[in-house]
């Protein structure tokens, strides 16, 4: 009678601690929606960013992009918080899928500061070193759009592993 009693707790509290542990996929997807929040607030920011720019509102160019870098930065901070889950992920493509969101996310971070410094440039009236910043700003974005479309092309080739758990 003692060993049934023994082996129910213990089964109990097996269950019970399996259901309150998180597996690293769990605590990656925790983080995912807000790291999508800031990259559409920064994708956002961005083009009211070039917006301001090309009607030459300097003062709003530099807020908005500063405001573009500041979403990529904590999306920046937030995949890095992924990295230490890596270890226990079964899957590589959620690693490739990851790995391409934080290279999207430093090239877009890269895209918005250069973008900021186009705007102080040609507010100083300094065009050539304005047009230069710009023409980087511009490819970085055009660079992280294409490590976007190859992320999401993971998931269209993938929607059994995508749709369970990561959010979108």
């Amino acid at each position: 009678m003692k060993n049934k009693l023994v082996f129910c707790i213990v089964l109990i509290l097996t269950i019970f601690v399996s259901g309150c542990i998180n597996s690293p996929l769990d605590n990656i997807n925790e983080i995912m929606p807000e790291i999508n929040d800031q990259i559409v607030k920064g994708d956002e920011y961005y083009n009211d960013a070039i917006t301001a720019l090309n009607s030459k509102n300097y003062a709003e160019a530099d807020t908005k992009a500063n405001s573009a870098s500041n979403e990529f930065r904590k999306a920046k901070d937030n995949v890095l918080e992924t990295n230490k889950y890596y270890e226990g992920l079964n899957e590589t493509i959620y690693i490739e899928y990851l790995n391409l969101l934080q290279d999207e996310i430093n090239l877009k971070y890269n895209a918005s500061s250069n973008l900021l410094l186009a705007s102080k440039s040609f507010n100083n009236n300094d065009i050539t070193n304005g047009n230069n910043y710009a023409q980087i700003a511009n490819s970085k974005m055009n660079e992280a759009i294409n490590i976007q479309n190859e992320r999401n092309q993971i998931v269209i080739n993938n929607p059994e592993l995508f749709k369970e758990f990561f959010h979108f």
